[in-house]
């Protein structure tokens, strides 16, 4: 078994960064977690990217190559964790968080959304092809499809009511 299609990263790039769980550097259906269970991460967290991307309105999965390269990473790091917390370590293991109750995955899905609304912009000049603009914002056009000019929906007192220039002088 793999990682899905709609995914980033690979159980080899987890194991790098969590070699002590691993046997002999990689996964298996002995460690813990399994081999299944770290792709099943991979998956989760890839699938928490994509639904944010999808929110910042992006086409998933990303094909263009730095993007796809930088959601690996986030998709790894997040897989990691949960492998340390399934062997009682990292982050989401310590006296704190656990007196907390602290949800790793409630933690996770916050931190990739957040990472997603940060890099958008420069997702978007790399070339990611982004469909929409974010869902949760008001969108608007400057032209229609001819290229000509549209004008704002709404104007300057266009309902009655009026506007100081504060750059005025008030003589």
């Amino acid at each position: 078994m793999a990682p899905g299609a709609n995914s980033y990263g690979t159980a080899a790039e987890v194991a790098a960064l969590t070699k002590r769980f691993t046997a002999n550097g990689s996964f298996t259906t002995s460690t813990n977690p399994t081999l299944a269970e770290v792709e099943k991460h991979l998956d989760t967290a890839s699938a928490w990217l994509n639904t944010s991307l999808a929110k910042n309105g992006f086409k998933t999965p990303v094909t263009q190559a730095d993007v796809k390269l930088v959601l690996a990473g986030w998709a790894v790091r997040a897989a990691a964790d949960l492998v340390q917390y399934a062997n009682s370590y990292g982050r989401f293991f310590t006296e704190k968080a656990l007196e907390r109750g602290i949800d790793p995955l409630r933690i996770l899905a916050r931190e990739l959304s957040q990472e997603i609304e940060d890099a958008a912009p420069g997702f978007e000049a790399l070339g990611a092809e982004r469909l929409t603009g974010p869902l949760d914002t008001v969108d608007f056009r400057d032209g229609d499809d001819n290229g000509n000019d549209v004008p704002p929906l709404f104007q300057r007192n266009a309902f009655g009511n009026t506007t100081k220039d504060w750059n005025a002088s008030s003589n």
